[in-house]
């Protein structure tokens, strides 16, 4: 597996926005664009704008011929580049995705690594009354968050390729038996419906429906890519319709906006990942994210050990290590997650010396002793290495109070 996030999606004539919706994502921690050019009249490999995104070698472009090749290009993509990744988010051109208090996506999905996705709602926005394309980047352009309720009940789907065996629309997939996606509240979402209630104080999708009446019409013109001509397709009456909706001010995704206009002038893609060698084994990258921690680079820590699932998910000390700094962060509930993952890969003592010291914070005091007395009496988890012993006696003493 090489990627931990990835996201697909298809374009046709979305040349004067692609740039600044790449830059976003990458700053973000999306470590890889699957772009499906449907028939652009400027096709995307032919952008000088493009070119040295191109050649860092994190998009891979396939052209797409015909109407309607949205779903087949999501089938493509999960295909042919699911078993790289270990998530991919399909959303469109017009679709940022934000996530309220961690600037990279990839430690708020480790999160959600149990289920077989995770749905986020739309933000919708208006024009901001803007009838010609303004220069400039989308994100400080268009700032009025729209009242739509019904259309904001729509979501879009990260999933695990995994268990993702085809799209069903453009918001939902078709999934494993026995698997579920869910919101950001960890409740499962109905796998037959492309909506779901509104579940968005941690992350959502803006959603730049509109943008200038200019850029709305060449939209109803160039049609869906979900469906064909005779299905139907967007109303330019819609635009006129949104002026007069209730609205109000949302510039939280401005605050990126200087990172994101610094990379398109240099014309890189920003993305933090670990400074360690591509052949790095897993005690590499939990010696790193425990360094990282002891500096409180928290979210730093997490994307290091997002990185390391790409490799050694098998390995019980890859998931003790993530409970170590999901604890430390006082994500209780989290730490206990991954300590349940630890211990379905197999039983080391390591994995319940972290659970006791779990049980020790969250004040569980006589758990946390019985934990020990199991640690210094089971046969089969007995410790001869000299550091675990120091480690189990410390816990013991903090345990009895013990100077």
């Amino acid at each position: 597996m090489k990627h931990y996030l990835a996201l697909c999606c298809i374009a046709k004539d979305e040349e004067f926005f692609i740039e600044e919706w790449l830059c976003y994502h990458s700053l973000r921690g999306v470590e890889h664009f699957y772009i499906y050019d449907n028939m652009s009249a400027l096709p995307l490999r032919s952008l000088p704008a493009l070119q040295a995104y191109l050649a860092q070698g994190r998009i891979t472009l396939v052209e797409v011929e015909g109407q309607g090749q949205q779903m087949p290009s999501y089938d493509h993509c999960l295909r042919h580049y699911g078993p790289e990744c270990r998530w991919i988010g399909f959303i469109d051109l017009d679709e940022f995705i934000q996530v309220q208090r961690h600037a990279d996506l990839r430690a708020f999905l480790s999160e959600f690594e149990p289920y077989a996705g995770l749905v986020l709602n739309w933000r919708i926005f208006g024009s901001n009354g803007h009838l010609s394309r303004p220069s400039g980047l989308v994100i400080n352009n268009y700032t009025e968050s729209l009242a739509r309720p019904g259309a904001e009940l729509h979501f879009k789907s990260l999933v695990d390729p995994r268990q993702a065996l085809s799209a069903k629309n453009p918001h939902t997939f078709f999934l494993r038996p026995g698997t579920f996606c869910v919101g950001e509240s960890h409740l499962p979402v109905p796998a037959e419906e492309a909506f779901a209630p509104l579940n968005r104080e941690r992350a959502w999708i803006n959603h730049y429906y509109y943008r200038s009446q200019q850029d709305f019409e060449r939209k109803v013109l160039r049609g869906r890519a979900s469906v064909t001509p005779d299905q139907g397709g967007k109303r330019l009456a819609a635009f006129y319709e949104q002026a007069v909706l209730p609205s109000k001010k949302d510039r939280r995704l401005t605050r990126f906006a200087p990172a994101v206009e610094e990379a398109m002038r240099e014309k890189s893609l920003p993305l933090f990942m670990p400074d360690l060698p591509e052949d790095a084994g897993l005690q590499a990258y939990l010696d790193l994210s425990r360094e990282l921690a002891l500096k409180q680079k928290w979210e730093k820590a997490e994307v290091t050990l997002c990185r390391a699932a790409t490799r050694f998910a098998d390995a019980p000390l890859l998931w003790i290590t993530r409970a170590f700094i999901a604890r430390q962060k006082r994500e209780y509930s989290r730490a206990g997650q991954f300590i349940h993952q630890a211990l379905s890969l197999g039983e080391l003592p390591q994995t319940y010396l972290e659970l006791a010291r779990l049980r020790m914070d969250q004040g569980q005091r006589q758990e946390a002793g019985e934990l020990i007395f199991f640690l210094r009496h089971s046969p089969s988890l007995r410790v001869r290495d000299d550091a675990f012993r120091k480690e189990l006696r410390e816990l013991e003493k903090g345990l009895t109070g013990e100077a």
